[in-house]
This record gives C-alpha cells, sequence and structure tokens, in this order.
C-alpha cells in the first residue's frame, strides 16, 4: 500500500494540515478550520490527535507519509512533534523551514513576496514546490527514459545506449535520495568545500538550493553577496583541509558532487579528484 501525501503546516502561530490529491493540494479542516491557533504543545497535540482520528486507520499515521513545514516561531515544538508522531507510527516524516522554502518557491515563480497565511499562496505556489522538488523529480526522469525509448525502439544499438543511460540515471537518484532529509549530510562542510571544487561556484547555484539537495532545510543560511572567491593560497589549505577529512566524509562530499547537475566549472587542482570517482 502506497503511502499518503501530507503536510503539516507551522506558520505563524497556526497549524494547518493539507494533503495531496490528484487535483493539487487540499486542506484537512481539523474542527471545521483550515487553520487552527498554536500557542502551546498541548493545542498542537490536539490537532495531531483530532488528525489521527480522522485518518481512522488501524496503522495510526504509519500510511502518512509527512512533510512538516515550520517557521522559527514553531522551532519550540519540534521535539513535542516527534515524539507524538512516533507515538502514532509515523515513521517517514521530514522538516522543512519555511523561510527556505518559501524563498526557493518565490524565486521559481518570479514573485517578490508573500503572505505566511495567504492560503492561495500557499496551495498554488509554495506546496507544488515541495511536492516536485521531494517526490516528482523520479517520475520526470523515468518520464524522459520513457519518450527516449519510443524513439529508439526498433534500433538494437540506441536501446543498448538506452539501458548505459537508465543505469546512469539510476544511480544519480539514488545518489540524491542519499544525501535527503533522513540521512543528510554535514551542511558547513558543504558550504566549506564546494568553492574547492568549483569556480565562482556561488554565482551559479544558490546555498539555499545547496540546503535542499543535501536535506538540510532547517536553519536559515547568511552568506554574504558579492562572495569573494579564494585566492590560490587559500585553494591550496582547502584542499589539504579536505585530505585530512576522514574517508568518509571526503565520499560523502564528493557524492554531492556528483548530483549536481548545474554548468559548475570544476578547478583544475580538484579534477584529477573528481574525475576518480
Amino acid at each position: 500500500m502506497s503511502k499518503s501525501l501530507y503536510s503539516l503546516l507551522l506558520i505563524d502561530k497556526h497549524t494547518a494540515i493539507v494533503k495531496k490529491t490528484a487535483q493539487g493540494w487540499a486542506y484537512e479542516a481539523i474542527s471545521g478550520e483550515n487553520w487552527n491557533p498554536v500557542l502551546s504543545e498541548n493545542e498542537l497535540i490536539n490537532v495531531i490527535t483530532k488528525f489521527e482520528r480522522k485518518i481512522n486507520s488501524q496503522y495510526k499515521l504509519n500510511k502518512v507519509q509527512l512533510t512538516v513545514v515550520y517557521d522559527n516561531n514553531s522551532t519550540c515544538y519540534i521535539n513535542k512533534l516527534a515524539e507524538i508522531l512516533q507515538e502514532y507510527n509515523c515513521e517517514q516524516w521530514q522538516l522543512i523551514n519555511y523561510s527556505i522554502i518559501s524563498k526557493l518557491a518565490n524565486a521559481k515563480n518570479g514573485y517578490e513576496c508573500f503572505s505566511s497565511l495567504d492560503k492561495d499562496w500557499i496551495l498554488s505556489v509554495l506546496l507544488p514546490v515541495i511536492d516536485f522538488r521531494l517526490y516528482q523529480e523520479n517520475d520526470n526522469i523515468d518520464e524522459v527514459s520513457v519518450n527516449i525509448e519510443r524513439k529508439s525502439e526498433n534500433k538494437e544499438s540506441e536501446k543498448a545506449l538506452l539501458t548505459k543511460v537508465n543505469d546512469l540515471q539510476r544511480q544519480i537518484v539514488h545518489l540524491k535520495q542519499q544525501v535527503n532529509i533522513q540521512h543528510k549530510i554535514d551542511f558547513e562542510q558543504l558550504l566549506c568545500f564546494l568553492p574547492l571544487f568549483y569556480k565562482d561556484v556561488w554565482t551559479v547555484v544558490n546555498p539555499e538550493q545547496i540546503a535542499l539537495l543535501s536535506g538540510n532545510l532547517i536553519t536559515e543560511i547568511n552568506i554574504k553577496s558579492p562572495y569573494r572567491e579564494p585566492d590560490k593560497s587559500t585553494v591550496l589549505l582547502l584542499k589539504k583541509q579536505f585530505l585530512r577529512l576522514s574517508q568518509q566524509q571526503q565520499r560523502h562530499i564528493l557524492d554531492f558532487c556528483l548530483t549536481l547537475e548545474h554548468p559548475l566549472e570544476i578547478r583544475r587542482e580538484m579534477q584529477a579528484i573528481l574525475e576518480q570517482e
């Protein structure tokens, strides 16, 4: 049985639960309201309890895949939320910081500002971005593979090439899954060492995107712009620091670099290390 997709929103001292349907995202009313105030842990527990009762499943929330979108005012509730979700057997859930994902959503859709409790904006802009980032990327890869296969179905040589492409795509998906929110790597190390591997990295990809791809959406990022490129001595020092890392730490950083599909220019000093992968 596939899991039902839900999002729990904790924004501006209010909470709402939305469900992914065939027509898009829709609010799940709790106590007859789409948004309920949350000024204490007990009020949050009350909402989750009523949600569990509404699901009315013998598995409790075990068949629910939950994305928790929370703002800085709601940080104090995360520990209690983890406890109550564990009590209701919800094993597949993840945290996304509202400030970060809202900036990415606005950048993607050309918005300059947003209103925290703007119901239309949340349903039509914010949640589809989360949906695409977390759930649909794999589907898009599969769709590309199908289109390629239709064009080359009568050509044995192209079929062999397609098999190799599909294998590579599965490897990419596997790597991306390794760096999701449940297996996130050290974000500070990424911020430190990505400029070692790539020239002008922050002019091509922004730190918020790196946070999203690495599963680190629970803290805000503050990198001054414009970012100064490291000079040769700094690059050399960073390389020495990188080589002093454990093999596992190096492996995580190199694996993450292999997931990046942006047009980044690899530094000559690090090209041999990346090409060994």
